[in-house]
């Protein structure tokens, strides 16, 4: 066979558009995989956080039957303080026994909310972890997270995974996954 000049041009243009569209399918290939998940939404449908949610509003309840008594003994500290005509020795002790509840009210109040804290953070722990799994087994590189807070400005539909989330975290809890 001779090679014409149309022959060699032609090779030469189908080269090209071979090595271009080559190109051009690395490129698409190469493409991080992406998505994003409402985070708020994740959390709310954990079911770690349901069962949590429910303990700390046990505890807190538990809790909130102490510190009503202890608030009940302040009212009733403060209107011995102000009908009766106490000493001020007798005034000074019962200012005293007052800052003391107080104080142990705010302690009460202050282990309710580093319990709250504390049951949050694990509950952030366990969540990273499942959805490092869930990109891992579905070869995500990267899930983006939305908290309202202009985090993520505008999206497709097609990329927000939040229900998949949800899904894949509480069957990974109940071991299912």
């Amino acid at each position: 066979m001779k090679w014409t000049h149309k022959t060699t041009r032609t090779l030469i243009v189908i080269f090209l558009i071979v090595v271009f569209s080559g190109y051009e399918v690395y490129n698409y290939l190469s493409r991080p995989k992406l998505a994003y998940i409402e985070c708020i939404k994740v959390f709310d449908g954990f079911k770690l956080k349901k069962e949590l949610e429910a303990e700390l509003s046990r505890v807190i309840s538990s809790r909130r039957t102490t510190i009503d008594t202890l608030k009940n003994v302040i009212t009733t500290l403060q209107i011995q303080l102000e009908n009766i005509k106490t000493k001020p020795d007798d005034q000074s002790k019962i200012l005293s026994e007052i800052d003391m509840y107080k104080g142990k009210i705010r302690e009460l109040e202050t282990v309710n909310s580093n319990l709250a804290s504390e049951y949050d953070t694990r509950i952030w722990k366990q969540l990273n972890q499942y959805i490092q799994d869930y990109a891992d087994k579905n070869g995500y590189d990267i899930i983006f997270g939305a908290k309202g807070d202009a985090t993520i400005m505008a999206a497709k539909i097609k990329f927000n995974k939040t229900n998949d989330i949800i899904d894949y975290v509480n069957k990974k809890y109940d071991g299912i996954e």
